[in-house]
Parts: structure tokens; sequence; C-alpha cells
């Protein structure tokens, strides 16, 4: 499955870290200077995931439930 993610402020993105319920990081991307819109392929895991996303004005933490 892929996740796009998008800085609707054209905020510049940082990075995403993808984690577990229990707190297991599965992936981290670092996302290249100057990019505002990222897709990234979510680890092969069945359940929920915490989906970490950094940019240059704060962070944000999502929920995405993967079948």
């Amino acid at each position: 499955m892929t996740l796009t993610i998008e800085s609707s402020t054209n905020d510049q993105l940082i990075s995403v870290d993808i984690y577990t319920l229990s707190g297991k990081k599965l992936k981290s991307v670092r996302v290249p200077s100057n990019v505002y819109r990222f897709k990234t392929v979510l680890p092969a895991y069945s359940g929920a995931l915490l989906v970490n996303v950094k940019s240059r004005n704060g962070q944000l933490t999502v929920k995405v439930i993967q079948y």
C-alpha cells in the first residue's frame, strides 16, 4: 500500500516515521529537501499503524489501518 503525504500549507516535509501501536518503529524515511508532497510504501503489516510526519513547522501523528 502506498501512502501519499502532502503539505496543504506548503510547509516543507522533513521525515516520516511509521510505528506499530506498541511503539515498535517499522520504517523511517528522511524526505529530500524542498519536498511538499511525498509517497512511501507502507511496511508489510496487517492492522493499525501510527504515522508520524515531521515538517519545518511541527509534527503530526495519524493512525492508519492496513489489511
